[in-house]
């Protein structure tokens, strides 16, 4: 059959997220093409049985409001694969929406979407290489195409619709006369032998179908038994799917890898944190080839402020001074030092060497913009300007996440370098402003107190079960999945032994710990244990806290 004389569906989905295996669909449109006309639309909003997050509301428009009373997600697919009767599935970056409905699919067993999809992305890099980008709003633009609206399902599928019919002559052009052919000129090098798509076949119904619906650590072998790669996931077998679905439409180093793969095998834990620190600590020890991060301990230094003097340590000890941190990178430690320095009188005491012309440079913008923020604090109150002044935070409580005393005298001394003409100086300090201000806003603020820094974290996923962890000196020691299980963590954190020093492999643990509660931070309960508290009032002030919650 000729290209004209096909019918298409074209389909755009809009969903709660990025990642298929933890975001849900909440809209699926679809138009149909026959002989170069849209001839019939699809469009439903569903009900993703999660919370939809304000920043896909504000990009969609679409509301939780919108999507009460909705179908859920197996009758909504269910009601879209009997529309499409048979039609080949037409998507722009179809990998995204093919994984998504096939992940979906599965999940609810109402279909596999196992055909390729055709994608005006990948037709579109093959038929008009000169055009410098490819997105769906620089083909509108190339065609002169206009839209009501952008990023809804009906009119994104309406829009990817209207340029297939325009790159379907492209398409004969370049020697594509019949559906068969267009699949095989989108692949263009992409394309997989037939080996390699008969063992991913044998992974996908074997090992893979009897995965379990539980956190755990994936590894990948080849034919040799040599690993490949180690992952983590939330749920083991929705994130092992996820390889060996609309494989042409993985990343080029993914492919790669997955041609090369033979063998999974996977660990389970009670909890994603517990798989977490697990993939960190294998991927350091093991090194993958296919791993690209994590694969060193990182810097992440502590701030040191004993003696009226701030610094910067890799490895700490309890000496008696105060520690801060892990602070999240190398130059986030240096500004907070600079900072600390000039607004609570301080001196820096180990300040990068300067090894080159461009470190001296930048040096010196460093010193100014500090001696600026110094004059700003060390004014007296109320007599140059209605910010001058000491901060009326202490460093601890800077360091914990109240920054904007010290944001209000950067702003400051950002004007007066600015009125001064030292650009440069004005330029730093508001790198330092939005970095600290951007930090501030994650759990435990800039750089949490390390020792002595007792807490239990709940956090409650929805359609998920719970995860406690213990928290003491500042890294997780004990872990459950549910409620249930509080005591027991509470006496195994009261158990464990406290911290006498700290180094790169705790201080990682500790960033890991750290990510995991950022990604939970909308669904998380965290009550922390005061100064002077004994464990046992501790104990039973987070079980009484807790207790509404089991």
């Amino acid at each position: 059959m000729a290209l004209i004389d096909q019918t298409f569906v074209v389909v755009d989905t809009e969903t709660t997220g990025t990642d298929p295996t933890e975001h849900r669909i909440i809209e699926i449109g679809a138009v149909r093409v026959e002989r170069g006309e849209i001839v019939e639309r699809f469009e439903q909003l569903i009900d993703p049985e999660c919370p939809v997050p304000r920043s896909i509301t504000r990009l969609t428009g679409i509301s939780p409001e919108m999507l009460r009373d909705k179908p859920t997600v197996g009758p909504a697919i269910s009601s879209f694969v009997e529309w499409t009767r048979g039609a080949p599935l037409v998507a722009h970056n179809a990998g995204f929406d093919q994984r998504f409905l096939t992940l979906e699919g599965l999940r609810t067993g109402t279909s596999a979407f196992d055909e390729p999809f055709l994608c005006t992305l990948r037709l579109a890099r093959r038929l008009l290489p000169g055009l410098p980008s490819k997105s769906l709003d620089a083909l509108k633009k190339f065609y002169g195409l206009s839209v009501a609206r952008r990023h809804r399902a009906m009119d994104d599928a309406d829009l990817t619709g209207r340029i297939l019919v325009r790159l379907l002559p492209h398409a004969e052009a370049a020697g594509a006369r019949n559906l068969e052919s267009l699949q095989k000129l989108q692949l263009g090098h992409y394309a997989t032998s037939g080996a390699v798509s008969r063992r991913l076949e044998a992974l996908r119904q074997g090992p893979i179908s009897e995965a379990p619906l539980e956190p755990g650590v994936y590894r990948f072998f080849d034919g040799k038994g040599k690993l490949l790669y180690v992952g983590k996931a939330r749920t083991l077998r929705d994130r092992l799917r996820q390889y060996v679905v609309a494989v042409e439409a993985l990343p080029p180093r993914t492919r790669t890898m997955m041609a090369r793969v033979h063998e999974v095998r996977w660990e389970t834990f009670p909890t994603e944190l517990q798989a977490m620190l697990h993939e960190s600590r294998l991927i350091k020890e093991l090194q993958p080839p296919h791993n690209r991060a994590q694969r060193t301990y990182r810097r992440r230094p502590f701030v040191r402020l004993e003696d009226g003097t701030v610094t910067l340590r890799p490895v700490i000890h309890k000496d008696g001074a105060s520690y801060f941190g892990p602070v999240g990178g190398t130059h986030l430690a240096h500004v907070l030092a600079e900072v600390i320095a000039a607004c609570f009188g301080r001196s820096y005491g180990n300040r990068p060497t300067v090894r080159n012309p461009l470190d001296r440079e930048r040096r010196q913008h460093v010193l100014r913009a500090a001696g600026w923020l110094r004059a700003v604090a060390e004014a007296p109150t109320g007599t140059e300007a209605p910010t001058a002044g000491p901060p009326t935070c202490s460093e601890e409580e800077f360091l914990c996440g109240q920054v904007e005393p010290v944001a209000t005298l950067i702003d400051e001394a950002m004007a007066r370098a600015s009125s001064d003409f030292d650009f440069e100086a004005a330029a730093t300090l508001r790198d330092w402003r939005d970095l600290i201000r951007k930090r501030s806003d994650r759990r435990g603020g800039v750089a949490p107190r390390v020792f002595d820094r007792d807490a239990v974290m709940v956090a409650l996923p929805a359609a998920r079960a719970p995860e406690v962890v213990a928290v003491r000196d500042g890294l997780p020691v004990s872990f459950a999945s549910s409620l249930e299980g509080l005591d027991q963590v509470i006496q195994d954190a009261l158990d464990a032994g406290r911290s006498e020093r700290l180094g790169r492999v705790e201080a990682e643990d500790a960033h890991v710990l750290a990510h995991w509660s950022h990604l939970h931070r909308y669904h998380m309960r965290m009550i922390e244990r005061t100064a002077g508290e004994s464990e046992s009032d501790f104990a039973g002030r987070v079980r009484d806290a807790l207790a509404v919650m089991a």
